[in-house]
């Protein structure tokens, strides 16, 4: 049972490493709606993994995916937006 465990803890964990050793570049960060449209978007992959520990411990598979159904919508308009405004920083600045 705890080998099973560490094993699918392991990929968390390296995941989190790999996040906290990285150095963050703001150079690249859209300033303005741009930049609210990034923050919503990060809070919603956080919400995605927060829900994937529920479904875990808690949830059905249906109550999970009735959430997964409701941050898909989110994460694609939110994502759309935040590339789009990514994409035209980038032509501006050619």
């Amino acid at each position: 049972m705890l080998f099973f465990g560490l094993v699918v803890v392991a990929p968390v964990l390296i995941l989190a490493i790999g996040l906290i050793s990285l150095k963050p570049n703001f150079g690249g960060c859209p300033s303005g709606t741009g930049f609210l449209l990034n923050v919503v978007l990060h809070v919603n992959i956080a919400l995605a993994i927060v829900l994937i520990g529920l479904y875990w411990v808690e949830f059905t598979i249906f109550d999970a995916f009735k959430y997964f159904l409701l941050l898909g919508v989110v994460y694609f308009t939110l994502g759309s937006l935040a590339l789009r405004k990514v994409y035209e920083k980038r032509l501006n600045k050619d």
